[in-house]
This record gives C-alpha cells, sequence and structure tokens, in this order.
C-alpha cells in the first residue's frame, strides 16, 4: 500500500489513465497532480487559478483530462474564463508545466450563474467530447477541442445535475437531484427524448457506475443499499444492503466481477457482484473517502482521503 500526500485538504477526485500509465488526483486545495505509474512518482502539480478542483478524468486516448471548479461563493471571474479545462497531459512546449491559465478554461455552465462542475466524463468513443455535471439544469456534452457544445438536453426539473456517468457504447447516465447526495437517474443515449429513468419508486441515487460492458448500471442509494439495474430493462433493480451506509464513489473492476464501493464511514468495501455481497474491506481511518478508482490492469485500485491517496493492491 502507498499513501501519496502532497494535497492540502480532502482530495476530491482519483482517476487512472485509460493507458495505465497515469493516476490523476484533484483536490479541494485546487491543485491537480499527475503521478506516474509503477512508481507512482508525481510528474506535475498543476496549480490551477481556483479554490477547489472537483473532478476531473481522463480522456479515451489518455492524451487529455478534463478538470471541473469551483471558487468561493461571489468571487468574480474575469471575463472569458470559467470552470471546465480541457488540458494536454503532456504540458506545451515554452510553458509552465505546473501552472495553469485562466485562459485555459471556459464556462461550460450558465455563465450568468457563476455554477460549480461537479462531475466530468469524456466520451469513451468520440474524441474530445465531455458530458458535464453542474449546477444548473442542462446536460451538456461539450466538443472540447473546440469548446462549443455538441449536444444538451434540458429536462423539466429544477434540480441541479450532479453526476454524469459513461457506458462503454457511450449511453449516458445523470444523475439529478436537489443536492450532491440525492436525486434521481435518467439515461440518454444523446437522440432520444426524453430520457428514460431508472425505475426506483421512492429511493434516491447518491453514486453511480456502468459495468465495463456497459449492460449493467450500479446505484449507491442515499438508503445505504446497492442496486443493479439493466437499462432498458421493465424490471425492477435488485436490491441489497450496504451495512446502511451510503455510498459516496463506486467503481467497477475491468473484468466486471467486482465493485469498488466508497461508503459515508470512510470505508471502501470490494463487491462480489456475481455472490452479490461483500468480499473484502479497507478502512484507513483517513477521513471521508470522496472518490475510488481502479486501473485498467485490475490489479491496482486508488482512493482519495483527506490530505492522501491511499494506492493498493486489489483482486477486484
Amino acid at each position: 500500500m502507498l499513501a501519496l500526500e502532497g494535497h492540502a485538504g480532502q482530495v476530491t477526485a482519483v482517476a487512472f489513465s485509460p493507458c495505465g500509465r497515469w493516476l490523476a488526483s484533484a483536490g479541494w486545495d485546487g491543485a491537480i497532480r499527475l503521478w506516474e505509474r509503477p512508481q507512482y512518482q508525481v510528474r506535475r502539480v498543476i496549480r490551477t487559478p481556483y479554490d477547489h478542483a472537483v473532478t476531473a478524468a481522463f480522456s479515451a486516448d489518455s492524451t487529455h483530462l478534463a478538470a471541473g471548479f469551483r471558487n468561493r461563493d461571489g468571487w468574480p471571474h474575469p471575463v472569458n474564463v470559467g470552470n471546465l479545462a480541457w488540458l494536454p497531459v503532456a504540458p506545451r512546449p515554452a510553458t509552465n508545466p505546473e501552472a495553469m491559465p485562466y485562459l485555459d478554461t471556459w464556462f461550460a455552465l450558465d455563465g450568468a450563474r457563476r455554477t460549480a462542475v461537479r462531475r466530468v466524463a469524456p466520451h469513451p468513443l468520440v474524441r474530445d467530447h465531455v458530458a458535464v455535471a453542474g449546477d444548473d439544469h442542462i446536460v451538456r456534452v461539450w466538443d472540447a477541442a473546440n469548446r462549443v457544445v455538441a449536444k444538451s438536453y434540458a429536462p423539466r426539473l429544477c434540480w441541479s445535475v450532479t453526476n454524469v456517468r459513461y457506458s462503454a457504447t457511450g449511453l449516458l447516465a445523470w444523475l439529478s437531484g436537489p443536492d450532491s447526495r440525492s436525486g434521481q437517474v435518467f439515461l440518454w443515449d444523446g437522440v432520444k427524448r426524453p430520457a428514460e429513468s431508472v425505475p426506483l419508486d421512492e429511493e434516491n441515487v447518491g453514486s453511480m457506475v456502468f459495468s465495463p460492458d456497459g449492460a449493467k448500471l450500479y446505484l449507491g442509494l442515499t438508503s445505504g443499499k446497492l442496486a443493479e439495474w439493466t437499462p432498458g430493462s421493465s424490471r425492477r433493480p435488485r436490491l441489497a444492503s450496504l451495512a446502511d451506509v451510503p455510498a459516496t464513489d463506486i467503481a467497477a473492476a475491468p473484468d466486471g466481477r467486482s465493485l469498488l464501493i466508497a461508503g459515508e464511514d470512510g470505508i471502501v468495501r470490494l463487491w462480489d457482484v456475481e455472490a452479490w455481497r461483500v468480499r473484502d474491506s479497507f478502512n484507513w481511518r483517513i477521513g471521508t473517502i470522496a472518490a475510488v478508482a481502479v486501473a485498467p490492469d485490475g490489479l491496482t485500485a486508488a482512493a482519495a482521503g483527506d490530505g492522501v491517496v491511499f494506492v493498493w493492491d486489489c483482486d477486484g
């Protein structure tokens, strides 16, 4: 097990690159760190002009990193800059590799509202396309290279979009709710309208992830349950208890046989999908675990704690 230190305060996101070379971490200190595997040497510390880096995820070809930010309420943003960045993993020639200029960002949400980006999801099949979840009420897919909206969906809801996830086939799931901890899940193929909703009755969802093949959608319910649902199915989701602990984040192992589930109690649970039960658990007593990720080889996992990223061998 490795403890990767350097962030000041809560680490908000961790992500492995699809090529397996990099681990990215984003923090409440506003910084993004790139760790090179397998030694996990920190190669770049991208110090952004924002108070908080909230989310980060690699493009499908591992060449870029999408990152979302927020600042203190009432902070006056300069003109033509905003809360989303599309950063090259390799620094541009003749630039400072540890600085992200304001002009490398733009408003990915309603610019007049100065809202925060909560989650980014690069498209698995379409180059430079990134789905963005944020405090306004629209689901947007950006052509990040050209900074134009490629597709958008405006649901008739007054809630924020708090999370987005792509399946391997490009199906987009998004979570909409009154706060960042709860809401309802909808699926959108980018064409069909309205979006399909997941039948969950009165249950609220706090986290979600697709299986690697896109055939299943796993949902962490705020009631402390795990749900498994087949997109397009009329059947009700299969439910199981997670010790009555809501999940803050879920990651799927590449072979589809297990999930990593971070709980609000600070424990990461390894869930056996076939046996439909907890197979192992990890508790490092590092406070809130805001995010978890599994490497493309399925042998290594990472968890985002308070000021530290834990990396460990995982047989998921």
